[in-house]
């Protein structure tokens, strides 16, 4: 136990020792001067280091790619040993300057960087893939920087900041809580394809009856209308007996409603028929049908005459 507080003591030590010479380093106070008017600081004792034009180019590169987000630092390793190392150093200017985004710096042969987004193996694959295909400095830090900005998510992202080497490779073995969109793909489409076949199979079965009780609807139509047809017809027929003027009354009292179902039925069977409207003009028919067989029958036959009375008998 006491082994262990000395090891916590002497870490807290050093912690606080660096910082305080951090502090006290007028060269990070001149990075830190340098990166909050602009995106690049240079080292003059660097090596391999950048020239001014250099600087500028990859000055511009940072404020076409991912202006503000993206600071680049080129220092000697002398200068990096004095600040504790490239990860401090890098930390260090994270700290400062407080700004969201990147902080890269190289040093040599050795480098680091600092994200303020959570996804910084992205950033170092990046970095790493530029130092492998360029051999100036100047290339390898333009491709950085375009690839840095490819994998940043912009100034919404919550800072997270973390660190990471860029000239090591990214750490392996774990899995990643990712799920590609292809898996997304498909899992929605499990999902969804059967929900889409039983739509499919009641859409065709409703299309189905909807055409089978159109074309019944059509049908019946046409009939009711042809029943019409032969009731006006039945009406005309009538009619002489119906004037004559011997005509039985309840005959003509039928003949005369079987008229009025008989118009009834032809307003319903007129524009814009539906079903309702063709369900009452049965009715109507049905009831005219009935009142004009029993006109007919009323009409056809001889009225009834009164029985005369027997002739009364006189005596002699």
């Amino acid at each position: 136990m006491g082994r262990l507080v000395a090891v916590v003591t002497i870490a807290i030590a050093a912690v606080w020792l660096c910082a305080a010479v951090l502090a006290k380093d007028t060269s990070v106070e001149a990075i830190v001067h340098a990166l909050r008017n602009g995106s690049v600081y240079t080292s003059p004792a660097a090596h391999p280091t950048l020239s001014v034009p250099e600087s500028r180019r990859v000055a511009v590169e940072v404020a076409k790619k991912d202006p503000g987000r993206i600071k680049v630092v080129v220092v000697s390793d002398t200068e990096a040993s004095r600040a504790g190392g490239v990860a401090a150093l890098a930390n260090e200017l994270d700290r400062r300057l407080g700004a969201p985004g990147t902080i890269f710096v190289t040093a040599g042969s050795r480098s680091w960087l600092v994200t303020s987004f959570s996804d910084t193996n992205a950033a170092t694959a990046a970095v790493k893939q530029a130092f492998d295909a360029q051999h100036a400095l100047v290339d390898q830090l333009q491709e950085a920087v375009d690839g840095i900005a490819a994998v940043d998510p912009g100034p919404s992202t919550p800072s997270s900041s973390s660190g990471a080497a860029p000239t090591s490779p990214p750490p392996t073995g774990r899995t990643s809580g990712r799920v590609s969109s292809l898996v997304w793909i498909i899992i929605a489409a499990a999902i969804g394809l059967p929900f889409a076949f039983w739509g499919l199979v009641v859409g065709r079965r409703r299309w189905r009856a909807r055409t089978e009780a159109r074309e019944t609807f059509d049908d019946d139509l046409a009939d009711a209308r042809q029943q019409l047809v032969s009731l006006g017809d039945d009406i005309r027929d009538l009619d002489i007996d119906e004037s004559m003027p011997a005509a039985d009354p309840a005959g003509k009292r039928d003949y005369e409603d079987a008229l009025d179902q008989y118009q009834r039925a032809e307003r319903l069977l007129g524009e814009r028929v539906s079903p309702r409207r063709l369900a009452r003009a049965n009715v109507a028919l049905a009831e005219g049908r009935r009142l004009m067989d029993s006109a007919r029958g009323r009409l056809d036959s001889p009225p009834r005459s009164a029985p005369t009375p027997p002739a009364a008998s006189r005596d002699a």
